[in-house]
C-alpha cells in the first residue's frame, strides 16, 4: 500500500461521476480534500479485513476490488467485484460496527477513503458547505445504494422462494416443508 498526498484531476473527475459524491460541486469536493486519504493498492493486497474495526468508506478511482467473506469451512466466498466509481464500506461507515467482509485489490488500484469523523469537522468555508449539508448529501447517496442493494436482495430472495416452492411441488416431502417453514422464520427475523 502506498499513500498519496494529493488528488489529481483524474481523481476529482471520477469522484464527481461516482454515485457517492453525486450532487457535490467542485468547491465542495475541494473542501473535502483535507479529509480524504488516497491509497494505491497492489493486486491481492488487503484493503480491510473481515471483523476489523475500521469505519472508512472507500471509492475506487482505478482498478477492481473484491469483497470476500469467510465461510464456516474457512473458504473464501466472493460476494462481488467492484470497479472504478463504485464505493464500499458503507455499513461500517454508518454504524461503526466491525466489517462484514474483507476487501481485496483484484487488480492494482487507486482508492480514496473518507472517515466518518468528517462530520465533526468544521473547516468548511463555503456557506453551502456546512457539515450538515455535506452529511445530508453523502447519507442520501449512501441510502440510495443501500436501497438498491436491498431491492436486489429481495429479488434474489423471491427467486429462491420460487425455486424452493417448485422443488416442494415436485417432491411433496414433509421434511422439505419443515425446511420451508424454517427458511420463512429466518426471513421474518432478518427482513423486518
Amino acid at each position: 500500500m502506498l499513500k498519496s498526498d494529493k488528488l489529481t484531476e483524474y481523481d476529482v473527475h471520477y469522484m464527481k461521476e461516482s454515485s457517492l459524491f453525486s450532487g457535490l460541486n467542485d468547491s465542495m469536493i475541494k473542501s473535502l480534500e483535507a479529509s480524504i486519504s488516497i491509497f494505491e493498492f497492489n493486486r491481492t493486497e488487503e484493503i480491510f479485513s473481515e471483523k476489523s474495526n475500521s469505519t472508512e468508506i472507500y471509492l475506487i478511482l482505478r482498478g477492481q476490488v473484491e469483497l470476500i467473506r469467510k465461510q464456516k469451512n474457512k473458504k473464501n466466498f466472493l460476494i462481488t467485484v467492484l470497479s472504478a466509481k463504485d464505493f464500499f464500506g458503507e455499513m461500517a461507515f454508518l454504524t461503526g460496527a466491525s466489517r462484514n467482509d474483507s476487501a481485496i485489490a483484484r487488480t492494482d488500484c487507486r482508492v480514496i477513503s473518507l472517515n466518518p469523523k468528517i462530520f465533526s469537522n468544521s473547516t468548511f468555508s463555503d456557506h453551502c458547505m456546512s457539515s450538515s449539508c455535506l452529511k445530508f448529501i453523502l447519507l442520501t447517496n449512501i441510502a440510495k445504494k443501500l436501497a438498491l442493494n436491498l431491492e436486489s436482495l429481495n429479488n434474489e430472495h423471491s427467486r429462491l422462494i420460487s425455486a424452493q416452492s417448485n422443488f416442494f411441488n415436485d417432491h411433496h416431502s414433509n421434511d422439505m416443508h419443515k425446511l420451508s417453514y424454517g427458511i420463512s422464520n429466518i426471513r421474518n427475523k432478518y427482513m423486518r
